[in-house]
């Protein structure tokens, strides 16, 4: 019979460290495909000019008015604007339903923006949404059985590729 001290001698490794090379994959994979999307905006300082069109103002608009709604509806700051009404399209009413409003995912904004202007808050929010459709595809990826390489490789293409980029 063995001493129960003798089978404790080698220090058992720690769980987490096992994982330390899938977290480094996939944290170098989000790291790129941030690159990817946003090597532009940062080597332009994340200048709003450097931005690609005219749908980032819009969707960083829209953003914006629902980050003052929520301040005006807390008592914080008072804003002019309804919800469903934003002032640009004054007098016409209920106009923000009429396109993508952006609320869903519209509180990581609003935290973001308590720290930054609208322009790189807005940024944020958009690597944000990289980084989750990343570890979405990822851990769809592994609960449907495949390998951890292989997760990482779809879901690095599916949140970073050039169609989704584009």
């Amino acid at each position: 019979m063995s001493h129960p001290a003798a089978e404790h001698d080698t220090p058992a490794r720690p769980q987490w460290r096992r994982h330390i090379p899938l977290i480094a994959l996939h944290g170098i994979l989000c790291v790129l495909g941030l690159w990817s999307a946003f090597g532009g905006w940062i080597l332009a300082g994340f200048d709003p000019s450097s931005s690609s069109g005219v749908d980032n103002r819009l969707n960083n608009y829209f953003l914006e008015h629902g980050y003052r709604v929520f301040l005006d509806t807390l008592h914080i700051e008072p804003y002019h604007g309804k919800l469903w009404s934003p002032p640009m399209f004054h007098p016409i009413e209920g106009t923000l339903a009429y396109s993508d409003n952006l609320l869903g995912l519209a509180p990581v904004y609003w935290l973001l923006r308590i720290a930054l202007e609208p322009w790189h808050a807005f940024q944020g929010w958009v690597a944000f949404g990289f980084v989750g459709t990343y570890l979405a595809m990822a851990w769809a990826c592994r609960r449907l059985g495949a390998a951890h390489v292989v997760a990482a490789v779809a879901a690095f293409l599916f949140a970073f590729g050039m169609p989704r980029l584009a």
